[in-house]
């Protein structure tokens, strides 16, 4: 719940934010996934093969903390295909490979976030623009990422 808006009392409201590859491209999440059958079905069953699938998360990132404690694994560009590769499936070779992943993505520069309209949290709105930054006179009391300071404090 960090990232919060000081309401009435000093009691924190959430503000939500927009976080992105700060060069715009495309972001890469680390996921598993698996096909299985399911055995009630018939053998003829094209249902009968699910896929089920997750998202790996980590521990927030300095200064992403602040709006929340997980995070998703954000794989960068030069770990990308080793990744998706099927035969990596030993479990020190998926561990190098996780410590190999950077921690500073955010405050070193490659990760931005900014604060959006409070109308994302209502799943009726589907508007490109409740993406666009909010102007910095609805930010009072708006924590900053990157430092923990209050804005127009």
């Amino acid at each position: 719940t960090g990232g919060g808006r000081a309401g009435r009392g000093g009691a924190a409201r959430k503000q939500p934010f927009a976080v992105g590859a700060a060069d715009g491209s495309v972001l890469s999440l680390a996921g598993v996934y698996e096909f299985w059958k399911d055995a009630t079905r018939a053998e003829d069953d094209p249902a009968r093969w699910l896929v089920s699938f997750a998202v790996v998360t980590t521990a927030a990132e300095p200064g992403l903390d602040r709006l929340h404690e997980r995070m998703p694994l954000v794989v960068p560009r030069d770990l990308r295909d080793a990744w998706l590769d099927p035969s990596l499936d030993e479990a020190d070779d998926v561990r190098a490979l996780l410590g190999a992943v950077p921690r500073d993505l955010f405050l070193g520069g490659a990760l931005e976030a900014h604060p959006v309209s409070r109308e994302v949290g209502d799943v009726r709105n589907h508007r490109p623009d409740l993406l666009e930054p909010v102007p910095p006179s609805e930010l009072e009391g708006v924590v900053d990422l990157r430092t923990g300071e209050l804005l127009g404090a």
